[in-house]
């Protein structure tokens, strides 16, 4: 009796031990597939990198270069910096983490150079963009750097249920929300993917190619080291 009860303890051990195991592999391959950062990463990897010039028409293609510019700056709404690129977020802390983060993101075209060559990157479509940046600058640790104005002007923009007053204290330690803010600026090196359109300059002539995106084939776009080298050469 004994025995047998030994040994339906050692089923009941390995049937746990297998719905545990299983449970890593589940998490793990939902982490891997749908995780946003992981999902850029992979789309990264599956395109080695194009010299410009050896670049198709209508080429999906990874590009690696710094950013150099082409338009008029834009100026971040928290930081006042000038960049081509920003993405500012609001997000709930301590009591108020239930609620939802707000996130504003704005993009110019600029020129990507590899010291010889250049590429014009215009997404067209905000909504084709899929960016995975550099530690965010942060409200919390890095107070200084932002505007107390324009926190309470951006909080208003997006948030008209709250009064900002009521959730931190500006100038001192802030409580419920805080605000972060990434930025990609020239000379930036970055890695691209995107959409190649060769198009000629109306004025001079001259031919040059144009990164943008679709819905389906969207503009990847990350300034984060790390990532950069783990990319196939």
């Amino acid at each position: 009796m004994i025995a047998l009860l030994n040994e339906g303890w050692e089923s009941i051990d390995w049937v746990a031990a297998l719905l545990v195991f299983g449970g890593i592999i589940a998490a793990t391959a939902h982490y891997v597939l749908y995780n946003p950062k992981q999902k850029i990463i992979r789309q990264l990897k599956k395109s080695p990198p194009k010299q410009f010039y050896n670049i198709k028409e209508g080429e999906y293609v990874r590009l690696h270069g710094r950013v150099e510019q082409a338009a008029e700056f834009l100026e971040s709404p928290l930081t006042e910096t000038p960049c081509v690129f920003y993405r500012a977020r609001i997000i709930p802390t301590g009591k108020n983490n239930g609620h939802e983060f707000q996130e504003e993101i704005r993009f110019k075209p600029f020129w990507l150079s590899n010291g010889m060559e250049r590429v014009y990157v215009n997404p067209l479509y905000f909504g084709a963009v899929d960016h995975l940046l550099k530690k965010d600058l942060d409200s919390q640790s890095q107070k200084e750097k932002f505007s107390k104005e324009r926190m309470t002007a951006f909080f208003d923009k997006y948030d008209d249920t709250y009064d900002l007053t009521d959730l931190l204290k500006l100038g001192e330690k802030m409580t419920g929300v805080k605000f972060t803010e990434a930025h990609i600026l020239p000379g930036d090196s970055i890695a691209i993917k995107g959409i190649a359109k060769w198009k000629r300059h109306p004025e001079t002539g001259k031919r040059f190619v144009e990164i943008n995106a679709s819905y389906k084939k969207r503009l990847l776009i990350t300034d984060e080291p790390a990532v950069i080298r783990t990319l196939p050469k």
